[in-house]
């Protein structure tokens, strides 16, 4: 499902790669965890896999289709995949269900509705689906952070440190 091969990254102006010669395969269903030292590359690596960050070189493909970067592509990020950042990315001045609504633009309406009932359901935050984003707990932001990721059913989530 997942195949990085040969992936090496350095942002510009850095002399040394934040990654260097990563390689690995992924099938689907699986776990993978990455840990290290803050400033390592982890959520480089991230970005690069949810096609967020260009490759310096290699290559990165989901279901033999190669992502692409925001050097190769007008709007950056892959379909497929979603990112849940550590500070959540959430639009603060929404409210919910305005939040997750604007996840599902792509959708059909009657989609949409199924995907938002399910997912405020599935996550406990149908009694807060007209509260503002910025009035929720700590907790229930990061919630409203994973319900935004799994709301589009992406074939891979990305977690960057969400707990």
């Amino acid at each position: 499902m997942l195949r990085v091969k040969g992936l090496y990254h350095r942002y510009k102006n850095q002399r040394n790669y934040t990654l260097s010669n990563l390689n690995f395969n992924l099938a689907e269903g699986s776990f993978l965890s990455i840990i290290g030292e803050t400033g390592c590359g982890k959520t480089t690596l991230l970005k690069c896999i949810a096609g967020f960050e260009s490759l310096t070189k290699g290559r990165i493909l989901l279901d033999g289709e190669k992502v692409l970067g925001p050097k190769e592509q007008l709007i950056p990020g892959h379909a497929a995949t979603a990112l849940v950042a550590q500070d959540f990315n959430l639009m603060l001045k929404h409210n919910v269900i305005d939040h997750l609504e604007y996840q599902l633009r792509k959708f059909n309406i009657d989609a949409t509705k199924k995907l938002l009932k399910s997912t405020l359901d599935q996550f406990s935050l149908y009694a807060h689906r007209n509260s503002p984003v910025l009035s929720l707990s700590g907790g229930q932001q990061q919630k409203l952070a994973l319900a935004s990721a799994f709301i589009r059913r992406p074939k891979i989530i990305l977690l960057d440190e969400p707990f």
